[in-house]
């Protein structure tokens, strides 16, 4: 998908990559490296804890305790 490239491409670019993360439907670029999230359905911002997620809202991702977490309030664990 060469128009995911562009995203993950300008995070890598300005030195975010350890940083950012794109969240993405499922759609990745062959060329995407780093941590990415895919999969996120329209039915996840209906109804899901996503939804309560805005415009610059910091999201932390713990990758290894598999939680998600907005603004020190735990969206949803796995």
């Amino acid at each position: 998908m060469p128009e995911m490239l562009k995203p993950s491409a300008a995070i890598m670019g300005t030195g975010l990559g350890n940083d950012t993360s794109p969240l993405t439907d499922g759609l990745f670029s062959g060329g995407s490296h780093g941590f990415l999230i895919g999969h996120v359905v329209p039915e996840a911002m209906e109804s899901g804890p996503i939804a309560l997620v805005k415009d610059d809202d910091k999201v932390v991702i713990d990758a290894e305790k598999r939680v998600d977490d907005k603004e020190n309030g735990q969206l949803f664990t796995r």
